[in-house]
């Protein structure tokens, strides 16, 4: 009997926990949190979709302003750079007789160039016989500065140089030659060499312009020879180049025809044609490279090899200055190391 009570226990399931009849209702204050909660999920997710649109515009406007600043920037860089070109333009134009130029360049050794005309064909206006020939010798100072004007050969360029030293040179200006001004009546003229008309040109080592000539250790700097001895035997002309109260640049080239013209115009229009004449027969069409009689004696086109020539720049003077204040320092360096060989041979 208590087997078969055992076996139905087995078949009959033990009554489980009674269920709470109010958990399957949905009270109407739960559906109305549920409701508030939704609502304001979607309240903080619209919140927050507007907080980013707005971080969004606000980060387009301020890249618009930063756009805007740079544009602005530009603009401005841009019109100082216009600014700047206009004064460079008219340097070059009125300093080096080349608008297009970008460039200048130094010729580093002096040099001398001649160039003979073609015959002339009898043109009364130049009162040249026909058949006749110039010749043009113009002779290129070291340090003389101006412009590239084309490429000749792989080898030689074609430069313009103006006569006058433009204003404020590339170069190191205190190691030009200056030349002494006299005043003739009218006139103001260099101090030149008597019989020969070269002007004297000297360079002042101190960088004071006066060049006490009186002084021979002065004169013994001169490394021109033939200069230095001119200099030694006519002590007069010396004084004269001392006491002279102008001292500008000597020119950068000295120009030279013969036969000679002593007019100004006569040969301001012989120098006009033997340039364009002599550019015609290479060049049929040569345009802005054709030379006016006005500027006939203002500028020389010159070739000249590309080792004669360097960039000229302020960059470059400063890198010139810093190795002249080392030779210096480096010769006194010498000076003194000897000074002191010879006490220690003393003692």
């Amino acid at each position: 009997m208590d087997k078969q009570k055992k076996s139905r226990k087995g078949i009959i399931p033990e009554p489980s926990e009674p269920q709470s009849w109010c958990r399957c209702i949905q009270w109407p204050h739960s559906l109305n949190q549920k409701k508030k909660q939704e609502e304001r999920e979607k309240a903080l997710e619209e919140g927050k979709q507007q907080e980013e649109g707005k971080q969004q515009e606000g980060k387009q406007q301020e890249g618009k302003q930063q756009e805007g600043k740079q544009q602005e920037g530009q603009q401005q860089e841009g019109k100082q750079q216009e600014e700047e070109k206009i004064p460079k333009c008219n340097s070059m134009k009125e300093e080096y007789y080349n608008e297009h130029a970008k460039l200048v360049v130094k010729v580093v050794q002096g040099m001398t160039i001649s160039t003979v005309s073609p015959p002339h064909e009898g043109d009364t206006n130049l009162e040249i016989g026909k058949g006749s020939v110039v010749l043009k010798k113009v002779v290129v100072r070291h340090d003389a500065v101006g412009t590239i004007i084309e490429q000749v050969n792989p080898d030689l360029v074609k430069i313009r140089i103006p006569k006058v030293v433009p204003k404020e040179p590339p170069v190191m200006a205190e190691f030009l030659p200056r030349v002494a001004l006299e005043k003739k009546g009218e006139k103001t003229t260099p101090i030149c060499f008597k019989g020969t008309g070269i002007p004297i040109a000297l360079i002042d080592e101190k960088q004071e312009f006066v060049i006490d000539t009186s002084n021979d250790e002065v004169i013994d700097t001169v490394k021109d020879l033939a200069l230095r001895q001119k200099l030694k035997e006519d002590l007069a002309l010396r004084k004269e180049f001392k006491d002279a109260k102008e001292k500008p640049f000597e020119r950068q080239y000295h120009m030279v025809l013969t036969p000679h013209f002593p007019e100004s115009s006569k040969k301001q229009k012989v120098a006009a044609w033997l340039h364009n004449t002599v550019l015609q027969m290479v060049k049929p069409r040569p345009d802005h490279e054709l030379k006016k009689e006005d500027d006939a004696t203002k500028w020389e086109d010159v070739e000249v090899p590309l080792e004669a020539i360097m960039e000229a720049s302020t960059e470059w003077v400063s890198i010139e200055r810093e190795r002249q204040r080392w030779m210096i320092d480096m010769k006194d360096a010498a000076a003194v190391a000897k000074d002191n060989e010879t006490k220690d041979d003393k003692k």
